[in-house]
């Protein structure tokens, strides 16, 4: 298995001593949430008790989410719209919707798009994002390479769109 030790499984610590860690955390987290409760409003009561559920439930419990890729889920609806923007306001670049890596870039310099067609995939959180092209027009260039490390917003791909 690749991942962390598993403390309880390699037998460091007992069950039951996770157990009692896992609660003290969630005591921990609590009372600086009462606090919060207090500065910011009841409404991050119910933030709070969500997270505590969503952390027992995260590889806990009868259906441990963890294991079934919905964490990603989260990354990709928050992820979405920003691009989607960005492209809006300038199709003429291709943006990295997230900081991750170039997983594999489709297009060269010269080469005609069509509106749509895919550019460049991101990768990031064990999620694969592809960007496509907002409008059609010629690659100008391509600022990344698979395996590039690129930051949100970094300027992927350029293209020269055709006149309409």
């Amino acid at each position: 298995r690749q991942g962390p030790l598993r403390v309880a499984a390699a037998g460091l610590i007992t069950p039951r001593d996770l157990q009692r860690a896992i609660a003290l955390v969630i005591v921990a987290a609590a009372v600086v949430g009462l606090y919060l409760v207090w500065v910011g409003g009841v409404v991050l009561l119910v933030v709070g008790a969500l997270a505590i559920v969503a952390a027992l439930a995260y590889t806990g419990g009868p259906l441990p989410y963890g294991y079934k890729g919905l964490g990603e889920v989260f990354v990709f609806t928050e992820a979405t719209p920003w691009p989607a923007d960005a492209a809006a306001s300038d199709p003429g670049r291709a943006r990295a919707p997230v900081a991750g890596v170039v997983a594999q870039v489709l297009v060269q310099p010269g080469q005609a798009v069509a509106q749509g067609a895919a550019l460049v995939s991101v990768e990031a959180m064990k999620m694969e994002m592809w960007l496509h092209a907002a409008a059609a027009g010629t690659v100008r260039a391509v600022h990344a390479q698979p395996k590039d490390a690129v930051a949100a917003g970094a300027v992927l791909v350029e293209l020269d769109l055709d006149a309409t």
